[in-house]
């Protein structure tokens, strides 16, 4: 039996921060999806579904709570959330946490953090 690699959808308007992201979560051995803009994330999230979703919070069009909200009203359980901050937990992260569920991390965020969030958040699904 071959098992399912988990599938993330990664949104971030940063170019640096989008590759690098998305070859630390390759390497960790996740399928990931990486997209420049929260217009490009949500089209996905609308005709595809993700184990979890990691987001920029501040973005040109649609944002990373949005994003976060977008995706509690299609599946309320799954995909688990990560915003992504380099403004710390605001009170808009902190409200749209309290609402929707989730979770932050602060930019940049070294690998072993990420990878960590990451798996406490595929743990809540498995």
């Amino acid at each position: 039996m071959t098992l399912k690699k988990k599938t993330i959808l990664l949104i971030d308007d940063e170019g640096t921060i989008l590759l690098g992201l998305s070859n630390i979560l390759k390497k960790a051995g996740y399928e990931v999806f990486a997209v420049p803009s929260g217009n490009e994330g949500s089209a996905l999230l609308e005709k595809s579904d993700f184990d979890l979703v990691i987001t920029d919070l501040m973005m040109e069009g649609i944002d990373g709570v949005e994003i976060l909200e977008q995706a509690r009203k299609k599946h309320p359980r799954q995909p688990e959330v990560i915003i992504l901050t380099g403004y710390g937990p605001t009170p808009a992260v902190t409200d749209a946490l309290q609402k929707w569920g989730g979770d932050f991390l602060e930019k940049p965020c070294p690998r072993a953090e990420l990878l960590l969030k990451v798996d406490q958040c595929l743990s809540r699904i498995r």
